[in-house]
């Protein structure tokens, strides 16, 4: 409920326009979310094994279209490093690059501000 209504406050402004969104919730070691659009969650544990998380969200419409239907995922036990990129810059063949480009520090680092 909480994308469906930003997508109809950013399509009630004029000088919006359309984005993909992504919410996600950690607490005590369990993520769950929802998402629209082409926004990525995955899970990397530390055999390099990912779990996409967004396997079943919808890339239209999207936020700010007045019609976006964010799916849900989760709970799934965070065992591994949660990662976020939008699709347009990572695709599953880039995603061991970007693992490896993010180290454990920053990813407990950003976690500890949830």
């Amino acid at each position: 409920m909480l994308l469906e209504g930003i997508d109809h406050a950013v399509l009630s402004d004029p000088d919006a326009g359309e984005a993909s969104a992504l919410v996600l919730l950690v607490q005590q070691g369990v993520v769950v979310g929802a998402s629209v659009g082409d926004s990525l969650a995955y899970v990397v544990r530390t055999v390099g094994e990912e779990q996409l998380l967004t396997t079943s969200q919808r890339k239209a419409p999207r936020i700010g279209t007045g019609l976006a239907c964010p799916v849900g995922f989760g709970p799934v036990q965070l065992d591994g490093k949660l990662i976020t990129r939008r699709a347009a810059r990572v695709d599953a063949q880039q995603l061991p690059s970007a693992i490896a480009a993010t180290s454990s520090s920053d990813v407990s680092a950003s976690l500890g501000r949830w």
